[in-house]
């Protein structure tokens, strides 16, 4: 499908801004992914499992309440949204592709069961991954939702979306959350919401017992892996602290804003801290801060001059500078002495100063 030109406009200016103005505030390091991105991961995941015909929990949604009835339903692939109001909280919705649940309306022996249809519903969760809400969960669960605990696979998608589905930490949000078909007349809308709410309170509550995700089965991340072909090469300069925020997509262009695709742009971001160092004092200011995702760049890694060129490449840079210095002074000796000349390290004739000692490479101020 062609790119909308407006769109493609959009994405060559923040590819600018993004190459102009880079500053990580202080911070080491800056990852930033879409929330278009996590969706589409979390799309292809379902995908997957379906085709593999894996974990049915994935799928089925069927829970029964004791006097009341059951929920039978289809579970389809599920979506998140990043709010960027509260930089700390995300929106996880279940989406059911299909089905019904019992319900009494009335009391008595007068009430009568009916059915509720729930096809196309969109069950909204708000999570958080604010480290003072984490603080009241279990020791053993916060160290696997946390996005903040620093361990193997802790900027992989799944750790994100562990984090963004913990049933620990999510609260129905019924402002958000989308059911088509729902009875129109209040004394009936009122019981079937009342009975779902119980459905899902009965689910959650299951789902509460382990670190499961709201999608209904186990997300793992292998800390663990053996096998030197699947196992990351450790970072060069590990991030010894870490901060998480979402921060919303701004309009380069004026034609941009209020774009369908917008929101879907806002970037959920891992900011970090190398060798210890603390974080500034100053809050990350997401007004100020540059597009770090936008069409076409679902994700991104920035890291500090001072980590990429003071502390990786001019260091590095050391050793060819010496070598660079050497072979020129080798060079002037074969081309004015060939017969008295060695295949290297002649004697100093490059310079009338004797040969420095000090290769480093020049390091400025700039962050």
């Amino acid at each position: 499908m062609p790119t909308d030109p407006a769109i493609q406009r959009e994405a060559d200016a923040a590819a600018k801004g993004r190459t102009q103005i880079s500053s990580l505030q202080g911070r080491d390091q800056v990852i930033a992914i879409s929330e278009n991105a996590l969706n589409a991961v979390l799309k292809q995941r379902y995908n997957t499992t379906l085709l593999r015909e894996k974990d049915a929990r994935l799928r089925r949604f069927e829970h029964a309440l004791q006097g009341v009835g059951n929920i039978t339903a289809e579970l389809t692939a599920p979506r998140i949204k990043l709010v960027t109001s509260d930089n700390q909280a995300v929106l996880f919705h279940l989406v059911f592709s299909s089905g019904v649940f019992d319900y009494f309306s009335g009391f008595g022996p007068s009430a009568q069961l009916k059915q509720q249809k729930i096809d196309g519903w969109s069950i909204c969760f708000e999570t958080s991954f604010s480290l003072a809400k984490l603080a009241h969960v279990p020791a053993d669960i916060r160290k696997a939702i946390d996005p903040t605990v620093i361990k193997s696979g802790t900027y992989s998608v799944s750790q994100l979306l562990l984090t963004f589905s913990a049933s620990a930490m999510a609260n129905i949000d019924w402002d958000n959350s989308i059911c088509p078909g729902m009875e129109d007349n209040p004394n009936l809308k009122f019981a079937s919401m009342n009975i779902f709410k119980f459905y899902m309170d009965t689910y959650m509550n299951f789902m509460k017992t382990g670190p499961y995700s709201v999608l209904g089965y186990a997300i793992e991340v292998d800390e663990n892996i053996t096998d030197p072909k699947l196992k990351p090469l450790a970072p060069s300069f590990p991030a010894t602290s870490l901060y998480c925020q979402t921060q919303a997509y701004k309009p380069c262009l004026a034609e941009f804003n209020g774009n369908s695709t917008q929101s879907s742009l806002d970037q959920f971001l891992f900011l970090g801290m190398t060798e210890g160092r603390q974080f500034p004092a100053v809050p990350y200011d997401t007004t100020a801060a540059v597009n770090w995702c936008y069409s076409g760049l679902p994700a991104s890694l920035c890291i500090s001059k001072r980590i990429l060129w003071d502390r990786f490449f001019a260091e590095r840079l050391q050793v060819l500078n010496e070598r660079a210095v050497t072979l020129a002074n080798d060079l002037l000796a074969w081309i004015t002495k060939p017969k008295d000349s060695h295949i290297n390290n002649n004697e100093w004739k490059l310079d009338v100063n004797p040969k420095p000692t000090n290769f480093s490479s020049p390091s400025g101020t700039r962050a």
